[in-house]
């Protein structure tokens, strides 16, 4: 599971640039903290998603061609993949936690039409196989989105 985890979450790896380079140094507009907070609160939202097991909001989400880069390559993802994955995931799990080990690091452009966000969650669950067996998985994972 951890493996899927490893797969899916990730659009994009950050190859470890401090955070503090990413921050932008000007007082952002009122568009930019609108978007910003936008933004967060989906954060929050696909959070509650992972503990209802709502597959039909995550991938409420997902663009048409998403892009997943790793381990020198790209791969085109589809909405229907990700519903694909989501729903093995989720057939036999059962989450204590996906919290955020750092906080966000959001970016949105000063006309607010393009941003992208950094997380980095602390994830653990429980997973329950045929046999009735249960393993406890307890992971971290970071990604960016855009």
């Amino acid at each position: 599971m951890l493996h899927f985890l490893r797969t899916f979450l990730a659009v994009a790896i950050i190859a470890s640039p401090p955070l503090a380079l990413l921050k932008p140094s000007a007082e952002p507009s009122a568009v930019q903290k609108q978007a910003e907070s936008e933004l967060l609160t989906l954060h929050k939202e696909e959070r509650q998603a992972h503990f209802d097991h709502n597959i039909t909001f995550l991938v409420s989400h997902v663009a048409p061609h998403m892009l997943d880069v790793r381990d020198g390559r790209v791969n085109r993802v589809s909405p229907d993949s990700v519903r694909d994955k989501f729903l093995q995931y989720f057939k036999n799990s059962r989450f204590s936690a996906w919290d955020d080990v750092d906080p966000p690091v959001v970016h949105v452009s000063v006309d607010g039409t393009v941003a992208w966000m950094i997380l980095h969650v602390r994830i653990a669950y429980t997973t329950t196989d045929a046999s009735g067996k249960t393993t406890n998985e307890d992971t971290e994972g970071a990604w960016m989105s855009s």
